[in-house]
């Protein structure tokens, strides 16, 4: 569990790798284990669902070990986003036309 990277944006999602076996009749195994992402409240939901189809279940991440500190780097990742978007980010939002001067990043209501 400990080797498995979670991006800091989704750090309070469970990580799962399910699986539900299956074998042809010589014995090879057919199945290939996936890595599934949940929210929390999701998670408590699904999980009994899943034990109960017969899957086999890991879970790679659980974010309410750590949930502190996991809150924390959504938070962080979130406030980087913002600071980084620019003028020309904002232009681009739906709504009304704007014109932006990039010399003085001034932005006036067009006049259409």
């Amino acid at each position: 569990m400990s080797t498995y990277k979670v991006k800091d944006s989704q750090a309070l999602a469970f990580h799962v790798k399910i699986e539900q076996l299956e074998f042809d009749k010589k014995g090879k195994k057919l199945s290939r284990p996936r890595v599934q992402v949940f929210g929390i409240n999701e998670w408590r939901t699904v999980k009994k669902s899943l034990i109960q189809m017969d899957f086999e279940i890991e879970v790679l991440h659980d974010p309410t070990e750590n949930y502190d500190e996991n809150l924390n780097r959504v938070k962080g990742k979130h406030e980087e986003a913002i600071e980084s978007e620019t003028p020309e980010v904002e232009a681009r939002k739906p709504g009304r036309p704007r014109n932006i001067d990039t010399a003085t990043t001034e932005v006036t209501e067009s006049k259409e």
